[in-house]
């Protein structure tokens, strides 16, 4: 004849397979025949390919099992940012007989990103376990093994990674700090106050409803050091509580919440949570007189008391102020500003006045005089008193002008005179001499001194 088929076994078959790495290789065929008592021999070499097809990958299953360490059972099975790590179990097997070279798992959370390569030749399985997942949201996994011809199968599993970081304690709404200080009932700042006010709120991940927070304050003297057997937690807002996380009142509980004028004391508020992570902020409560405090976020000063932050006051001095130097404000040097101005009731006459930095004052008042009102018929002069106390204690005799007006405000200089009479320390008379007949007749006082 002048062919022949040539059936190659299922084991030549395999060893064909098993020794043509990446599915190509070049096969050389040797054909031999005997004519004559002659051996005839002829070669030829074809190209072998296995193509890489569902048929020719291995067979690969994978299991992901969340490990979450000692976190308690309520969070059995949850994927758990920060705090879960993965467990890939991995297990193949090759077609036709092939054997499996390697394991591969590749993770994409967050800055972990790994393969993982494990040489165990004709293995069937691998574990392997990742790191803690830094990522919320959706993740694929994804795992491989690869045979001893260099094809590859894979699986992969997508899991949901719940966001998740540890509790805090946070100011409310608007508010720039967390606040805790000495106050009224009202919530102002008041430094002779022995209640303690505290402004916060709690924030933290419900994890699907299973994560509960505790929101909780205690107290230490100064001169202590914390103890838990000593300084107990007491609840601010109950850990049941999922109405508000909020807390803006006094902080309550018999003798602890009462804050001696002179002590001073430290303040611990903590946020915990059921994963076991909890946030704790540090308030300084000192006693009644401060030297030195910041209110609002560092934008107000106070000396010898507390900031109020509800007044509109960006510094405030409780204390007597010397300066060595001069004051400007604006450039202006403050020698001769306006430091106070009010009114003054003395005997029923009510002064206006002011009282500049440079210690002088000024002091207003119009007097109704009596004597020489409603004359009808006036012959010669007629004189008449006042007798006045000084609005304050002057260093020396102040300057003291008078003017007359009448309810017209017209002057009435020519008719009447005034003149000051019988000074002292304390006070002087004002003497009023009518020359001719007018009624309703006032006095314009003005004092200018300097206080003693």
């Amino acid at each position: 004849g002048t062919s022949y088929t040539f059936n190659l076994t299922e084991e030549e078959r395999n060893i064909l397979r098993n020794n043509t790495t990446l599915g190509v290789r070049d096969v050389m065929f040797y054909v031999r025949t005997t004519t004559g008592g002659a051996n005839i021999h002829s070669i030829s070499t074809k190209k072998f390919t296995v193509v890489e097809t569902e048929n020719t990958k291995p067979s690969v299953s994978m299991s992901v099992t969340v490990n979450n360490g000692n976190l308690p059972s309520t969070f059995s099975g949850m994927y758990i940012q920060g705090k879960s790590r993965l467990k890939i179990d991995l297990t193949a097997v090759g077609k036709y007989n092939a054997g499996i070279k390697s394991f591969s798992a590749f993770a994409n959370l967050s800055g972990y990103f790994s393969m993982l390569v494990a040489p165990f030749p004709n293995n069937t399985s691998a574990t392997f376990n990742t790191d803690v997942i830094t990522q919320s949201g959706n993740s694929t996994i994804e795992g491989g093994a690869t045979d001893t011809r260099g094809f590859t199968g894979s699986a992969s599993k997508t899991i949901s990674v719940l966001e998740y970081s540890k509790p805090l304690v946070v100011p409310v709404g608007n508010e720039s700090a967390i606040l805790c200080y000495r106050s009224d009932g009202n919530g102002k700042r008041v430094g002779g106050s022995t209640s303690v006010w505290v402004k916060a709120k709690r924030s933290y991940y419900s994890l699907t409803g299973k994560n509960a927070c505790t929101f909780e304050w205690r107290r230490r003297l100064a001169t202590e050091t914390w103890s838990d057997s000593a300084h107990p937690w007491r609840t601010l807002v109950a850990k049941t509580t999922t109405t508000t996380n909020e807390y803006n009142a006094l902080l309550t509980g018999s003798n602890e919440a009462v804050f001696e004028l002179n002590k001073s004391y430290a303040i611990q508020i903590r946020a915990k949570d059921d994963v076991g992570e909890y946030d704790i902020k540090e308030f300084e409560i000192p006693t009644q007189d401060v030297a030195l405090h910041l209110g609002n976020g560092g934008k107000k000063v106070s000396i010898g008391t507390y900031c109020n932050d509800f007044n509109n006051e960006t510094f405030y001095s409780a204390w007597d102020s010397y300066f060595a130097k001069d004051v400007y404000i604006k450039g202006n040097k403050m020698g001769e500003f306006l430091l106070e101005r009010g009114t003054k009731a003395i005997n029923g006459v009510t002064w206006t006045y002011r009282k500049y930095l440079s210690g002088d004052v000024m002091c207003e008042a119009v007097i109704k005089m009596e004597g020489c009102i409603d004359i009808t018929v006036f012959t010669g002069q007629d004189y008449s008193y006042k007798a006045l106390t000084l609005p304050f204690e002057f260093d020396g005799m102040p300057k003291i002008i008078l003017t007359g007006i009448s309810t017209a405000g017209k002057d009435v200089y020519g008719n009447i005179a005034y003149s000051v009479r019988d000074y002292t320390s304390t006070g002087f008379n004002i003497q009023q001499t009518c020359k001719a007949s007018v009624k309703e007749a006032w006095v314009s006082v003005l004092i200018i001194g300097k206080l003693k």
